[in-house]
């Protein structure tokens, strides 16, 4: 009785070891898609404006706009339409699909960043503790 014991514990532990190589793991090749290419932003002069195609053109490149670009005029949130041909802009933007993507857009100039202050000093010593 033991001895069929040992040999089903046997077959068994062949059988699971002639099995493991087949359960490999096969790996993932989804990958994510590429995330878009970002650039160093590009500053000059409003080449054109179109409202049809929304798209703006700086120098000889043409950036396209989406729902998602952040526009901004003088410190303030501004459309496609505040942009004017000939003043200064500002481009954030990003290649995808072959496109230049603007991701924010800046008309005019930008404005300068809030400073914090320093601390004021102050003039009042430390309170003394009480020594009794």
């Amino acid at each position: 009785m033991k001895r069929l014991v040992k040999l089903s514990m046997l077959g068994l532990l062949a059988a699971a070891m002639a099995a493991l190589p087949t359960q490999v793991l096969a790996q993932s090749t989804n990958t994510p898609p590429p995330k878009p290419m970002r650039h160093p932003p590009v500053h000059g002069k409003l080449a054109a404006v179109d409202l049809t195609a929304k798209t703006l053109k700086v120098a000889d490149t043409t950036y396209e706009v989406t729902s998602t670009t952040r526009i901004m005029k003088d410190g303030k949130p501004a459309t496609l339409e505040d942009g004017v041909v000939g003043e200064n802009v500002s481009i954030v933007w990003a290649e995808k699909d072959g496109q230049k993507e603007a991701r924010s857009v800046y008309f005019g100039t930008r404005p300068e960043r809030k400073k914090h202050a320093p601390p004021a000093a102050t003039n009042n010593p430390p309170a003394a503790a009480d020594s009794k």
